[in-house]
């Protein structure tokens, strides 16, 4: 029996600080990961803002442009703009 005991801690002993060992490892490795998976993430965050920020003024430009041109007295400058521009592409 005592024989058994002996083999028995021979195999265990080495099995049991590998698995410590593969743990630590192991959650090393995760912290490691999260972090960059974290900062990925803060830069697609970034990225998100800067594009939302730029659509939003664009639609906002948009539409003061289009309102502008819309108006009934820009409509009547342009008109006359046009009017006066001779056919040789030079003002009066």
């Amino acid at each position: 029996m005592d024989e058994f005991i002996k083999t028995l801690l021979i195999a265990c002993i080495p099995a049991i600080i590998t698995s410590i060992i593969t743990y630590l490892v192991a959650c090393k490795n995760a912290k490691s990961e999260i972090k960059k998976i974290e900062l990925d993430f803060q830069h697609k965050l970034e990225l998100l803002d800067k594009t939302t920020n730029n659509n939003v003024a664009e639609n906002v430009m948009d539409k003061v442009l289009t309102s502008v041109l819309e108006s009934p007295e820009m409509k009547k400058k342009i008109s006359q703009s046009v009017r006066n521009v001779p056919s040789n592409g030079r003002r009066k």
